[in-house]
This record gives structure tokens, sequence and C-alpha cells, in this order.
């Protein structure tokens, strides 16, 4: 299930929207909401650790260019 913002069907054009499906369908069939979910558990766990911190913040970083893409 994909949940927009209430405005966005009136902002947003047909081709516009149908990257944002998209780009949203690429995070569920890469299994990206897993990754996180693992990702947030190593942080909960290393919370004193900033290198963890910037592996996270890398990890989300690729997974959206990699969506985009």
């Amino acid at each position: 299930m994909i949940l927009l913002p209430v405005g966005a069907l009136q902002n947003l054009t047909s081709r516009e929207l149908d990257l944002v499906i998209a780009h949203e369908s690429a995070h569920n069939r890469r299994r990206d909401l897993l990754i996180f979910t693992f990702a947030d558990l190593m942080n909960a766990s290393h919370w004193f650790n900033p290198f963890a911190w910037l592996a996270s913040r890398k990890l989300r970083s690729e997974c959206e260019m990699a969506c985009d893409d």
C-alpha cells in the first residue's frame, strides 16, 4: 500500500504520479523496509558508534538513489 498526502493527486501530473508509484514499488521489490529495519536494530545496539550512524545514513541514501534509477 502506498500512502500519499491528501493534496498529492491534485498537485501531481499523471507522469509524476507514475514516477512516485514506480519509485515506491522499487522499494518494495528490493525489500528495503527489511533492510532499514535491520539497520535500525544495528543503530540501536551500536548507538555509541558514529560509524554505525554514518553507515546507516549512507545505506538509506544509496537505497533512495537505486530506487530513483
